[in-house]
């Protein structure tokens, strides 16, 4: 996977990191093909490109069963959908708190692969969870993980990107991350028909453990990154 991701980035042509100063406007086509190309001529925004999109694959297809899971596996309701979702956020606020109070410049680049590797963790977790308190403890799990995964990635970006690139990059990075969101809600909907939703979180997790494993042995600009 993460081969076919980085030749798909490849298949872009390089060009100049900063735009040519013109005088004429410059459509968004073309602001995000120069945000295209500032990234493949970047190794480490493309190791980048390729944590963010397995992370949001597999992430997109978690959260569009987290509703049959609340009705199917914890025998609850709407409201149960709705304190997962809760707990998540709380998560995720809290997450945001302690990842500000961590001296961590030196090794974001580990906080992040340590953030998706065990929330993939948690997730496999969540495939195993049938009792509403474990599933609440462990979605809180996910919010605050997904901060070290979202924090590193935005700062990394701002630090590693020219002031004059910084949106046409910002723009095509959240395109080429949300580009696989519909495929992988419609593989995790076939998948728990298949088996079951707690095997797809399973399945899922795992992936995002292994996929992500893989990375922080051979991703190494991205392991080391600092700002």
């Amino acid at each position: 996977m993460l081969l076919l991701i980085s030749r798909s980035l490849g298949a872009i042509p390089k060009g100049v990191s900063e735009s040519p100063p013109s005088t004429s406007p410059v459509s968004f086509r073309e602001k995000f093909v120069q945000g295209l190309r500032f990234i493949r001529g970047s190794k480490f925004l493309i190791q980048l490109v390729i944590v963010g999109l397995v992370v949001n694959f597999f992430g997109a297809g978690v959260f569009a069963l987290l509703a049959p899971y609340a009705k199917n596996v914890i025998g609850g309701n709407a409201g149960t959908y709705g304190a997962i979702l809760t707990t998540y956020s709380v998560g995720a606020v809290i997450g945001s708190v302690l990842v500000g109070k961590l001296q961590l410049r030196n090794y974001v680049g580990k906080m992040l692969f340590a953030g998706v590797i065990v929330q993939g963790l948690v997730i496999v977790g969540i495939g195993f969870t049938t009792v509403l308190f474990l599933a609440l403890a462990l979605s809180f799990a996910i919010g605050v993980l997904q901060t070290m995964v979202n924090v590193p990635m935005t700062v990394l970006v701002q630090a590693k990107v020219p002031g004059d690139m910084l949106g046409r990059v910002f723009t095509s990075l959240v395109v080429l991350l949300t580009i696989a969101s519909p495929i992988s809600s419609a593989l995790a909907g076939g998948l728990a028909t298949s088996i079951s939703i707690g095997g797809t979180f399973e399945i899922f997790g795992g992936l995002i453990v292994l996929a992500c494993t893989v990375g922080y042995l051979f991703f190494r600009d991205l392991r080391d990154a600092s700002y």
